[in-house]
This record gives C-alpha cells, sequence and structure tokens, in this order.
C-alpha cells in the first residue's frame, strides 16, 4: 500500500517489493514494469497499479490511496 496526501506533487511506486517464494521465504524483488495509469492526487481516491516483478509468473497488485 502506498498512501499519499492530496497536498503532496507527486508519487513515486517501488523499484523493489517484498515476495514469498514458493519455499515460504521472504525475498526483495525487482518490479520491471508498472503500468501507467492516470493518477490524480489531488483527489481522494484509491487507485490499484499492476507491476510486473522478476521473479513472479503473475502480475502483483498495489494500492495507491490519496488522502486528504
Amino acid at each position: 500500500i502506498i498512501n499519499v496526501k492530496a497536498s503532496d506533487t507527486a508519487y513515486k511506486l517501488p523499484n523493489t517489493v517484498r515476495v514469498v517464494t514458493a519455499d515460504g521465504k521472504i525475498k526483495n524483488a525487482k518490479v520491471t514494469l508498472w503500468d501507467k495509469p492516470y493518477v490524480n492526487i489531488n483527489t481522494p481516491k484509491t487507485y490499484y497499479i499492476k507491476g510486473t516483478v522478476e521473479c513472479l509468473s503473475d502480475p502483483i497488485l498495489v494500492n495507491l490511496t490519496v488522502s486528504d
């Protein structure tokens, strides 16, 4: 979850995320691609942004929440 205030001027998506591997280990993995949806950070709303991670076959979904 990424939290942004409506007074902020920008947001940044992470370059790495923590993932749980098939054997139960936790590791940092590189995000190779983020979808670039339109995000209006002046209006409180929750956005769902899809990303591709190097060691996962399925995409991840990150919540970006803009609050007052």
